[in-house]
């Protein structure tokens, strides 16, 4: 038999086992008392997986900077000899206005939510004002937005 009592999640378990001969049946009383998790912590937990998985579906939606380069370069190489200058920059300017492009969308994206989570595990200590601006400037790249969504994580298992 095993009842669960009260708020705090008093968890008792008491066991009898059948007699042996002319014994009377014997009872062991297990106490356990489990304390609910803050509210806080679920909700801080939620939001920084729900933010990871945002930037996770948004980084697999978009191309990489390499094949975009590399896509730039192959015209350059197949480009005839007196057009290749010509097209070398025209296709770095398109290459630099695409990652300023999406610069811009990662930091529209995820600059203010990413801030707001990482103020909340300043508040609760986990994080100093140093780490808030690291994370912070993080949102600016690709390649340093998943390092933020790794330090966020990690934050979230230490709570």
């Amino acid at each position: 038999m095993a009842a669960v009592l009260g708020v705090i999640g008093l968890l008792v378990l008491l066991s009898a086992w059948p007699p042996v001969g002319r014994r009377l049946p014997t009872f062991k009383l297990n106490v356990q008392i489990r304390w609910p998790e803050a509210p806080w912590r679920e909700r801080l937990r939620a939001d920084t997986a729900a933010l990871i998985e945002e930037i996770h579906a948004h980084l697999q939606s978009q191309p990489t900077t390499g094949m975009q380069f590399w896509a730039g370069q192959s015209a350059v190489a197949s480009a005839k000899e007196g057009d290749k200058e010509r097209v070398r920059a025209a296709e770095w300017e398109a290459f630099t206005e695409r990652e300023e492009r999406a610069r811009q969308e990662l930091e529209l994206r995820f600059a203010g939510p990413v801030r707001t989570v990482a103020r909340e595990y300043q508040r609760r200590g986990m994080l100093d004002e140093q780490g808030v601006a690291k994370l912070g400037y993080q949102t600016r790249a690709p390649q340093w937005i998943v390092e933020a969504a790794a330090d966020l994580e990690a934050l979230a298992h230490r709570l």
